[in-house]
């Protein structure tokens, strides 16, 4: 008697521990459904604004129970009625899910993410979709990307340091100015600078040409310094002539010593 209770007993609990994990998929009918997508979807863009013909990830995060939905990414105002610029499906229930992204004309855009969480075809829930703005850019990127010096350098001795550059934009940059400087270490001023500001307002010295993606190395004047610690700065367009999307990327410093 006491084992078939203990049989029933059993039966009981897993019956009940049963109940508990298909509860929140249950319906009125009794058949076990998936729980609904909910959530009000967040459209995140990595970059803003961009440069024409950059990529940027358009990642959309604030859902629950989504996985397997598909979001469309669309350029319109804001009611999903344009064309789909990317799509991607939510990979798991949070659908923390991004897809690559690339504008190629220079202007300001309204871009949506929407996602048919009730599965009727429409976006008409304001839930189902959201928007955020993007510019894009068509500018140049002037960018200092490395400052050497020899590997040895000894007193007195000709020191001649070479500036590699680029111009990450979409635009070609025409007698852009640089500026090489160099400082004693704990020293606030300069021991020696250069610029060529002076040969790019001239209308006779060969024009500094930088096309878009293209790569240069730029050789400084030979310089003789005496022994100790020195800091070096290079900056490309020193004098702002050229508005950029990153400023940040137009100094390149670095330290030598002098034996």
């Amino acid at each position: 008697m006491m084992e078939k209770q203990g049989k029933t007993v059993l039966a009981v609990a897993v019956l009940v521990v049963f109940a508990s994990l298909v509860a929140p998929y249950a319906s009125s009918t009794g058949f076990a459904v998936a729980m609904s997508c909910t959530g009000i979807p967040i459209l995140q863009l990595s970059k803003d604004p961009v440069l024409a013909g950059q990529s940027i990830i358009a990642r959309v995060s604030g859902l629950k129970n989504c996985e397997g939905k598909e979001i469309l990414i669309k350029e319109n105002d804001g009611m999903c009625n344009g064309p789909v610029l990317t799509s991607f499906t939510c990979r798991n229930s949070v659908c923390d899910s991004a897809a690559s992204l690339t504008m190629w004309t220079a202007k300001d855009y309204l871009i949506s993410a929407c996602i048919d969480k009730d599965g009727d075809g429409y976006y008409m829930n304001s839930n189902e979709r959201t928007i955020n703005s993007l510019r894009v850019l068509s500018l140049p990127d002037l960018s200092a990307d490395s400052l050497v010096f020899p590997e040895k350098i000894y007193a007195n001795d000709p020191i001649v340091a070479k500036a590699d550059i680029s111009n990450k934009g979409v635009v070609t940059v025409t007698r852009f100015t640089y500026s090489f400087e160099i400082f004693r270490e704990n020293w606030p001023a300069a021991v020696y600078s250069h610029t060529n500001k002076a040969q790019q307002l001239s209308a006779t010295v060969l024009k500094e040409v930088l096309e878009p993606g293209e790569e240069k190395t730029l050789q400084m004047p030979a310089i003789s310094l005496g022994k100790g610690i020195y800091r070096a700065k290079f900056s490309l367009d020193f004098d702002n002539k050229f508005a950029e999307p990153d400023e940040m990327n137009n100094i390149y410093e670095t330290k030598f010593i002098v034996n």
